[in-house]
This record gives structure tokens, sequence and C-alpha cells, in this order.
């Protein structure tokens, strides 16, 4: 049998139904971090037209240079106004404009605009070029290569624009996130990065997959209700690893991020099923979680809160796996997908706002057998995905 990781990891530190805190109200102006990204009719992308210089005319690059090349790497692509913010703060957008012009006269980048429907000015968006992704394999910083020097490059497709803004969107919400949380964020980690699989195992020089019904989580739990007949992967848009002190310790642990985009409960309730699966069994069979010793959260991004509501209906029935221990009774038998996926709204963050949903403790099917019929509703529970004061001590 596989035997999975520990299962008393909470990571609602704090719910704002059960204390005295004040949820935050959004200002009438959301912060430039935010609108700017709220781009309508996108219909396109238009390159600038840059003749490189040769080798021998281009300048000998920076750290922050190099770094910018790394983080293009490792996050497609970034708005000069989210280059700006991270790597010139304090100083003038035209500092951070300069040095990117340079970049781009090198060769190590590319920048395009988007093509909308209504004129007007907007900024570049920068993205690696393959002398950019090179340059980072070949430059040591104080944390190894800029760039994996084992990546191989891959032409970026930038045929679409959606998942271009995609990328942006999830970009200016980790950055929303590390302006908020300080030193808690350790590593973020991009889209490439960040994919799971699920492990398998090996039977007379065979590959097969994991049974879930052999899953041991813990000392002696197994996995009830979860339906699928194996795990399968997830791909979130980013991995962000979190360092809260904890008494004299400290505790480590990552935040899966998913910007929710889709419109169709059919694909909602895949990817949630995954994740279910990856909290309740699997994550605990991966090495990864194995040094963490917990599990990873997942917080799903959502575009306004109409979205998010609709997200968490459908959550409320799809994510139910439970962990069944022998001789305890099943009240007692924990969701752990339930306590680890959290729901926000993505313009919360960039008003500095640590709130977020979860889904109640029980699944509707529970709810209804203990409470009666009216408790098929769910009442999603307002909580901080950090809680903010372990956040405001680092």
């Amino acid at each position: 049998m596989a035997s999975g990781g520990a299962v008393d990891f909470d990571p609602g530190a704090t719910s704002l139904d059960d204390g005295d805190a004040v949820q935050h109200e959004r200002p009438d102006v959301a912060p430039e971090t935010f609108t700017e990204l709220d781009l309508e009719e996108v219909r396109g992308i238009v390159w600038d037209k840059v003749t490189p210089l040769p080798p021998d005319k281009r300048h000998d690059p920076s750290n922050k240079e190099l770094e910018i090349l790394g983080a293009l790497w490792k996050y497609r692509v970034l708005f000069a106004s989210q280059i700006h913010r991270r790597w010139w703060k304090g100083s003038s957008l035209r500092a951070a404009q300069q040095t990117l012009n340079k970049m781009t006269k090198a060769g190590w980048v590319r920048r395009f605009k988007f093509q909308l429907g209504e004129r007007g000015a907007q900024q570049r968006v920068y993205s690696l070029t393959r002398l950019g992704f090179e340059m980072g394999q070949e430059r040591l910083g104080r944390r190894g290569n800029f760039v994996d020097p084992d990546a191989t490059w891959r032409e970026p497709v930038m045929t679409d624009p959606r998942r271009i803004l995609r990328d942006l969107h999830v970009n200016g919400w980790v950055m929303a996130f590390d302006a908020r949380a300080g030193r808690v964020l350790q590593t973020w980690r991009g889209p490439r990065e960040s994919r799971l699989e699920p492990p398998r195992r090996k039977d007379r020089g065979e590959w097969l997959d994991i049974d879930p019904r052999t899953v041991v989580v813990g000392s002696a739990h197994k996995l009830r209700d979860f339906t699928p007949h194996k795990f399968e992967s997830v791909s979130p848009d980013a991995t962000l690893e979190l360092r809260i002190s904890a008494g004299k310790s400290s505790l480590r642990f990552d935040l899966l991020v998913e910007l929710d985009r889709t419109r169709g409960s059919a694909a909602s309730e895949e990817r949630l099923r995954r994740y279910d699966g990856l909290i309740s069994g699997w994550s605990g069979l991966l090495e990864r979680y194995k040094t963490l010793g917990t599990p990873p959260m997942v917080v799903f991004v959502c575009e306004d809160e109409k979205v998010c509501e609709r997200l968490i209906r459908v959550a409320d029935r799809t994510v139910v796996t439970r962990l069944a221990k022998p001789g305890a009774d099943e009240s007692e038998w924990p969701f752990p997908g339930r306590r680890g996926i959290f729901f926000v709204v993505e313009r919360d963050i960039h008003d500095g706002s640590l709130e977020g949903y979860q889904l109640p403790e029980l699944p509707p099917e529970i709810r209804v057998r203990l409470h009666g019929r009216r408790a098929s509703r769910v009442e999603a529970r307002r909580v901080h995905v950090i809680e903010p004061k372990l956040v405001d001590f680092h």
C-alpha cells in the first residue's frame, strides 16, 4: 500500500465568521496594479520592430537585467510596469524603460502591445528571446544560474492574446500577494515548474497507476468518496512557497495558484476533483511534501464575486473526499480538500486584502442528512487565506 503524509495541518488560520475581524470594503477606485489588467476586446498583438545590435555592440548585462531574464523565463510575460515595481521600487518608470530599451536592442527580450477595440495609450509587454535565454543560462548569480542550465529553449507561443493576458493576470496577482505577504513568500515558481504528476508504482517491470483505494494517509487513514479510479496531474499557474513562524520553529508549505477563467461546470469539476485528490491523497507520496510535512494549499482566483460564488457551489458538491480511520466515528473523518482549497476575488489582493472563502466543513449530502433539506444551500465561510497577524509579524 502507498503511504501518504500528515493529516493534521489546518491551513485555515482565521475564520472571519468566527471572530471579531472586520471584513474589508473595496475602495471606490481600484489600484493601478489591477486596472492595468482590465483590457477589453483584445484582438491580437503587435510586435515592436527592433533590429538587435551586433554582438560586439551589446553591453554586459547587470545583475538586475539577468534577474529580469530569469523571471521572463519562469513567468513568460510581464508588463513594463510590473517589471518597474519589482526591480525599480522607488525609482521612476522612465529608469526601468531605459534599461528595458537597452535589453531589447541587445536582443535579449522582445516587446509588443495588445490590439484593442478602442484606441488609447498602453504599455509594452515583454517576453524572452533565445539570446536572453542563453545569456541567463551562462551567467551565475547568488542562487545559481539565472536560467536553469538543463532547460531547453522553446519558442514561446504568442498567438493567443487571451493566454498572454491570463499570464499577466497571474503574475499581477502574485506580485500583489508578495507586496502584502512580504518575507512570508520564499519562492515563486511559474507554470513550467508547477506541474505535479502523481507517482506510479512498478510491478514486474511495468509502471502502473496507483489505485486511490490502496493509499494510506498518515498512520492509518484511507480515502473515502474519491470517485476517480486513478489520480490525475495538476497544472497550477504558479506555486508559492510560504514560510510562517510557528513559535520557535517555522512552517513551510506551498500555495498553488489557479486563475479561474472556466465557464462550464464540467471543466471546473474536473480541476477541483484533481486538487481534492492531491490534497487528500497523493501529495504525501511526493518527496517535496514528505520533506515539508504538510500538503499544499490551493487558491482559486476568481474574476469577481459572482464567479466566485458559482465556483464555490460547484466545489461544494465536488470536493467530498474524506479520510477514514478504522475505529473512529464517521463524524470525525476529516475532509482535507475542503480545508485546503480557498476561493478569492482577484481584485482583493490588489487592495491589500488576504480575505477569501472556504467551503463549509461538511459536503451537502451530509449536511442534509444531519440538518434537513434547508442545509443543502452552501454557506461559504469568510476566511483569511493567510492570517494577517502572521504576515505582519514578519
